[in-house]
């Protein structure tokens, strides 16, 4: 078993809340940057334009870090995102958060080929 010596203890929780604080951080940033992509590759285009409209505008007025509440709204349209025509890298890295954030993954479509 691995005990720390009492003069280290004291500074642990302060340690431990700033590395806590900067993995939030980095999450926040990810999923704000993220949603950005996704929107520069057409991934919302089939919904109605005020729902858009409204993610464009959420988008807008956020400031980082972002809340959970907010990061929750972020992935919610992500969970409406169309995946066919994304780039392999960018589904890897949405997926990658949303199973984080314990999500379903966006779907990936696949197609059948027929060889001759």
């Amino acid at each position: 078993m691995f005990t720390i010596p009492s003069r280290y203890s004291k500074s642990l929780p302060a340690a431990s809340t700033l590395v806590l604080k900067n993995l939030h951080m980095k999450q926040s940033n990810t999923i704000l940057s993220l949603t950005m992509d996704l929107l520069a590759h057409n991934a919302f285009n089939h919904l109605r334009d005020d729902d858009i409209s409204a993610l464009h505008h959420f988008i807008l007025k956020l400031t980082e870090p972002l809340t959970p509440v907010q990061q929750k709204l972020l992935l919610t349209f992500w969970s409406h995102a169309c995946s066919t025509d994304l780039p392999a890298s960018l589904l890897h890295r949405c997926n990658s958060i949303l199973l984080q954030t314990g999500r379903q993954p966006m779907e990936t479509l696949l197609m059948e080929m027929e060889i001759y």
